[in-house]
């Protein structure tokens, strides 16, 4: 008999957790070099961080954006 449907699901799902935490650490990682390129070194443009990192310019602004309006939403919550 072939495999049962469970055991399936249990393969995928261990096979899952393994690549998807370790994608989600890498990005991570990647994200927070982006920002501190983007802090330490204003000049590099946005194509050039996105060479870099093998990413778009869009990407880049992206990562940037959300960064700085987390920032922002936690100085807003001190503030109020």
């Amino acid at each position: 008999m072939g495999r049962s449907s469970v055991g399936v699901d249990k393969s995928v799902e261990l096979w899952y957790n393994k690549h998807m935490k370790y994608k989600s650490n890498t990005k991570t990682t990647r994200n927070k070099a982006i920002i501190s390129l983007r802090v330490n070194d204003p000049s590099l443009s946005l194509v050039e961080i996105g060479e870099m990192f093998n990413i778009s310019k869009q990407k880049v602004s992206f990562i940037i954006k959300r960064h700085y309006r987390r920032l922002n939403d936690c100085t807003r919550e001190v503030q109020d």
